[in-house]
């Protein structure tokens, strides 16, 4: 048999069309793919399905970020949600709206550093989310860059390394090094002190000279 009916569209569609069951004696589903994911879909968009998938997604963000998982269960989500003033609104717009994916309810984290708790939770649309984590994101990035500009303001132009300030000129080029992330290795040959260093687009970055 190459083929079969799905139960739900009625149509006759070929075997590869239809997911794996080991509990069917054909090896098949009775429903074929597209049926199913018509019906998955269904249900995402029902109150139920989107906490399910909203909880889904919480322990997914948790293990990339490396954080400690939900201190809630499913349950204990379903019924904060609900609660919340303005979930009964924000779904009816979401429906409303065919479901467009931007005004999907969406529990927004506080503080995206720490884990998912009630205490750091607040709901939202997700466009309101998203746009929240690209202003988040574009701030940490502007407060980077100053503080590294800032940084190598102080940073002076390294001096020619001697025997006797080889001690201060070496903490002088670490702290360059931090304010470039650049790496110098120094070496000492017969009683000579060397430098090299790593190089910026076949530029020097920083040039050590030593002296007898």
């Amino acid at each position: 048999m190459s083929s079969k009916h799905c139960s739900s569209c009625k149509q006759l569609k070929p075997l590869t069309d239809f997911h794996n069951d080991n509990d069917r004696r054909d090896g098949k589903t009775n429903w074929c793919k597209l049926c199913n994911k018509k019906r998955y879909l269904k249900y995402c968009r029902t109150k139920k399905g989107l906490i399910n998938q909203i909880y889904n997604n919480q322990i997914g963000t948790s293990k990339k970020r490396n954080h400690y998982p939900p201190d809630y269960t499913q349950e204990m989500l379903k019924e904060w949600i609900i609660s919340q003033s303005n979930f009964d609104q924000l779904y009816k717009d979401w429906v409303a709206s065919d479901y467009d994916t931007s005004l999907r309810p969406s529990p927004d984290q506080l503080d995206d550093s720490e884990p998912y708790t009630f205490d750091n939770l607040q709901l939202m649309t997700w466009g309101e989310n998203k746009q929240k984590g690209y202003d988040t994101r574009r701030k940490q990035r502007v407060a980077t860059v100053d503080a590294n500009n800032e940084t190598k303001a102080k940073c002076k132009p390294f001096e020619p390394v001697t025997f006797d300030n080889f001690i201060d000129c070496f903490k002088h080029a670490s702290d360059f090094i931090k304010c470039n992330k650049t790496i110098v290795y120094i070496f000492k040959i017969n009683e000579l002190f060397l430098a090299t260093n790593t190089r910026n687009n076949g530029k020097p970055i920083l040039t050590l000279t030593s002296y007898n």
